[in-house]
């Protein structure tokens, strides 16, 4: 398998969990009615959007676009 496929396996299995451990801790009633009332599933799947967006756009704009500009500098002050 490419590195770019574990990558991949390894990030939807990451948020496959993140979001499922809730629910599979929530009390028995809770987890039906997080998926069999429309509102709150709406509310979750739009959450849970939310969350994936915010961190690729850190992980993959905002992180290199800082560590270009600010990163020479950084790792200098900090470095052992």
């Amino acid at each position: 398998m490419k590195e770019s496929n574990v990558t991949i396996v390894l990030h939807v299995t990451a948020w496959a969990i993140f979001f499922l451990i809730p629910l599979l801790l929530a009390p028995p009633g809770d987890f039906v009615r997080a998926f069999f009332d429309p509102p709150n599933l709406l509310s979750l799947l739009f959450r849970n959007a939310l969350l994936i967006a915010v961190f690729y756009t850190n992980y993959l704009y905002l992180t290199p676009v800082i560590l270009q500009k600010k990163g020479e500098a950084f790792l200098k002050r900090y470095k052992s």
